[in-house]
């Protein structure tokens, strides 16, 4: 759930972690969207563990990192799960994250409210 800004107006980026992090559900389509209520889904290769950033829309995600980025300019959320935080489905899974408190965190560093 995208929650704190306007879900039309960011971008969601999934990385999966097997030896390293990459970009789901492809390189040639990195950016998952929310729909207007603020709900997303999507499709991802298995790993071990996942993790979804909320971007904004000029964020360009690398393919394949071994760090995560950071909250910083371009991008305003990071959260990561593991397997056991995700509903799994043969060969897929998909990953519901809720990164409002993230958000709001980074609202009230910035001395936003």
């Amino acid at each position: 759930m995208v929650a704190g800004v306007d879900p039309l107006a960011v971008k969601i980026v999934i990385y999966a972690r097997a030896d390293e992090w990459y970009v789901q559900p492809s390189a040639e389509s990195p950016y998952t969207d929310a729909c207007s209520s603020g709900e997303w889904e999507t499709e991802t290769h298995l790993g071990t563990e996942y993790a979804a950033l909320l971007v904004e829309p000029s964020f360009k995600p690398r393919s394949r990192v071994s760090d995560l980025p950071i909250v910083q300019k371009g991008v305003i959320a990071v959260v990561r799960g593991s397997i056991g935080e995700t509903s799994m489905s043969s060969r897929t899974a998909n990953l519901i994250a809720r990164p409002s408190q993230q958000i709001q965190e980074k609202t009230k560093a910035e001395g936003r409210s």
